[in-house]
């Protein structure tokens, strides 16, 4: 199994390296003149250039209007880069010498900053890491409009006052410094796709991989000395060609369905563009499909509890690493249910020795499951750990105290306070205030005290204490709740139900 799954990725990775490869001799054989330079009238080129670059304007605008439909970070500042690429090499079609204009400094200089814009403004995907990247990514909605904003003023300013472009030239420095930062710019995000394609197995993604590298070649002939206006204008037409194709076929390579886009708000609100490569994971994606299909109420606690874990996180100021790997835990703490028998998760009595025995083999196998995937990989051992009782009495380890990872640590305290806090299938909830109740008379046996501070703290923050009983339920009626709850006067089903013994 796990090398037939492999093999289509090496496969993959083999067919770009051959493209590289190709493309790279190619562009070699121009730099040194060792291929043919033809001639073409001015008019073709006009023709050509100009034309495919309008046709890239609007596959650029297509994908960055399904990205605003369906708020895709990702999509959003593709679709704007090569957008914003087309439109200055539209000015370099316009400003073909001997067309409409007579000097060919103002072509020169459009075509040799198309690439190098798009790049700027694609540049959040490619540091994802940074804190810097992760806020534009945030505004990418601004950001790519900016972006496009600057490539039509820019295109505008070639055009109608050429003598104010500086001269980019091959034999220019700063020719060759922005095509080789542009050069780099698009094979990073070549290998970003490449990855998608190996996470999520979408044939487009390998596309939009392989026509960046393409893109790539071209993007080189700016800064190659010798060549003819042929050479460059084939080359301009290449590069928008290839732009082209890959902001069509971003659209269906980044596209989410939309249960597991809901499931990922409260990732995707904090990280962008960690939301594609993580939906795109078969893992997630089958996991929010099962919880969609058998039990909506329980998908949206994952959500709300997702939300909640990465408020606590934040709060606490974990760095966007492990704030990730903290909403990935939260989000997927339960996956290794996927391998317990259905009539075991679903059965209303007490189970049995052996039932209760596969029922905490769960975290350790969603452990196994995560470990498989690069993208989840990070957040495995806050999912084997998830059970951990701060007294030690919890599972799979019989961890306590601080030997517990802290992120399982902060997930279990997230985990019980939504569950007590919302009705369920089997039971009334509690509300915000009977559930603060609960863990803080449990702190420091099944619960952290210091994370159960953490989401006091954040549930006081937000409003949520001193109301009323929360029904998730439409159905289930609204009652007045007391500002406190002894927990030792609850019946002994719902003491049951939110599982203040060792919990299964």
């Amino acid at each position: 199994m796990v090398g037939r799954s492999w093999s289509v990725p090496r496969a993959g990775v083999a067919a770009w390296s051959a493209v590289v490869v190709g493309l790279g001799g190619l562009v070699a054989a121009t730099a040194r003149g060792a291929l043919p330079s033809p001639t073409s009238p001015p008019g073709a080129r006009f023709a050509l250039v100009g034309g495919l670059a309008l046709v890239g304007v609007v596959a650029g605008a297509a994908a960055l209007r399904t990205a605003r439909r369906h708020d895709l970070c990702e999509l959003g500042l593709l679709g704007a880069a090569f957008g914003a690429a087309s439109v200055l090499f539209a000015a370099a079609g316009l400003t073909t010498p001997d067309v409409l204009v007579e000097a060919g400094r103002t072509s020169r200089a459009a075509g040799a900053l198309a690439v190098p814009l798009a790049v700027l403004v694609a540049a959040p995907a490619l540091v994802r890491r940074t804190r810097l990247a992760r806020a534009l990514a945030r505004r990418w909605r601004c950001w790519a409009l900016a972006g496009v904003a600057t490539a039509v003023g820019l295109a505008a300013l070639l055009v109608a006052r050429p003598a104010a472009v500086p001269d980019l030239g091959p034999h220019r420095l700063a020719t060759r410094a922005l095509v080789a930062a542009a050069v780099g710019g698009l094979l990073v995000l070549s290998v970003r796709h490449l990855r998608l394609w190996s996470v999520g197995r979408r044939a487009t993604a390998l596309g939009v991989s392989l026509a960046l590298v393409v893109a790539a070649a071209g993007a080189t002939v700016p800064a190659l000395a010798g060549t003819s206006p042929t050479v460059r204008s084939f080359a301009a037409t290449l590069t928008v060609v290839a732009l082209a194709t890959a902001a069509l076929l971003a659209v269906p390579a980044c596209e989410l369905p939309a249960t597991v886009r809901e499931t990922l708000g409260p990732i995707v609100d904090r990280d962008p563009l960690a939301g594609l490569e993580i939906g795109l994971s078969p893992v997630v994606q089958r996991f929010v499909a099962v919880l969609d299909r058998t039990d909506r109420i329980t998908r949206e606690h994952v959500v709300r509890m997702t939300d909640l874990v990465l408020a606590a996180g934040e709060r606490a100021r974990l760095p966007a690493r492990r704030l990730r790997a903290l909403g990935l835990a939260a989000l997927l703490h339960d996956v290794g249910k996927l391998g317990t028998s259905e009539q075991i998760l679903t059965k209303n009595g007490l189970l049995t020795d052996a039932e209760l025995a596969e029922m905490r083999r769960h975290p350790a196998a969603g452990e196994a499951l995560l470990r498989t995937r690069p993208e989840l990989a990070e957040a495995a051992p806050f999912v084997r750990s998830h059970h951990e009782r701060f007294d030690g009495g919890g599972y799979p380890d019989g961890l306590a105290g601080e030997r517990i990872p802290p992120e399982a640590r902060l997930i279990a305290v997230c985990d019980a306070f939504d569950a007590m806090r919302h009705t369920r299938h089997h039971r009334k909830g509690l509300g915000a205030d009977g559930a603060v109740a609960v863990l803080q008379e449990h702190a420091g046996s099944q619960w952290d005290p210091v994370m159960v501070d953490v989401v006091v703290a954040l549930a006081r923050e937000r409003g949520l204490l001193g109301g009323r009983i929360e029904y998730h339920l439409d159905r289930a009626p609204t009652v007045p709740e007391a500002t406190t709850v002894c927990t030792d006067a609850l019946p002994e089903s719902v003491r049951d139900a939110l599982e203040l013994t060792p919990d299964r």
